[in-house]
């Protein structure tokens, strides 16, 4: 893995800007792989098909402060997770004792993610905090255990947000 950022700031009398943009370059590479099963009573060796898959994933933000007691920020990022080598070929048991059959034709989950964040200072020590998130996901991996079988959600949209007080 590689990865690298940058902060630009730019200040002012009453506001400050941060930029800050970073990436992450990620690979991997499954080779020389087999799998044994029982078949009849007999082991049967199957050769498992060389796999590799590289990424750049980029990722930026912008906050401005305002004031003592205000700050916006924006955010967005590109991310990518790699199944691991027990989803692609070997599977599992759950806790339940139930097999998670594994699923060779995974593709590595694919997200953008935004968010947007305003903050405001409540007296000396409390602070408001509302964010807003909008995410986009493709070859989303899941498992569900009435199919006990891996399987990819071809996309996904997630949209939320939160508000939070804290006080010290």
């Amino acid at each position: 893995m590689t990865y690298g950022q940058v902060i630009i700031r730019q200040n002012h009398q009453s506001w400050q800007n941060t930029f800050t943009a970073g990436y992450r370059y990620e690979w991997w590479k499954a080779f020389d792989g087999a799998k044994t099963t029982e078949v009849s009573g007999s082991m049967v060796t199957n050769d498992l098909d060389d796999r590799s898959e590289d990424y750049f994933s980029p990722k930026a933000a912008i906050t401005y402060l305002y004031g003592d007691n205000w700050s916006f920020r924006l955010s967005a990022a590109k991310a990518y997770r790699f199944p691991s080598v027990r989803e692609l070929f070997y599977g599992s048991m759950d806790a339940d004792g139930y097999v998670v059959n594994s699923n060779p034709d995974l593709k590595c989950k694919d997200v953008f993610s935004m968010d947007f964040t305003i903050t405001r200072a409540l007296g000396d020590d409390g602070r408001a905090r509302l964010s807003f998130f909008h995410n986009k996901e493709k070859d989303s991996i899941f498992s569900q255990t009435n199919i006990y079988t891996l399987v990819k959600i071809i996309r996904t949209l997630m949209k939320s947000g939160n508000l939070v007080l804290n006080s010290v």
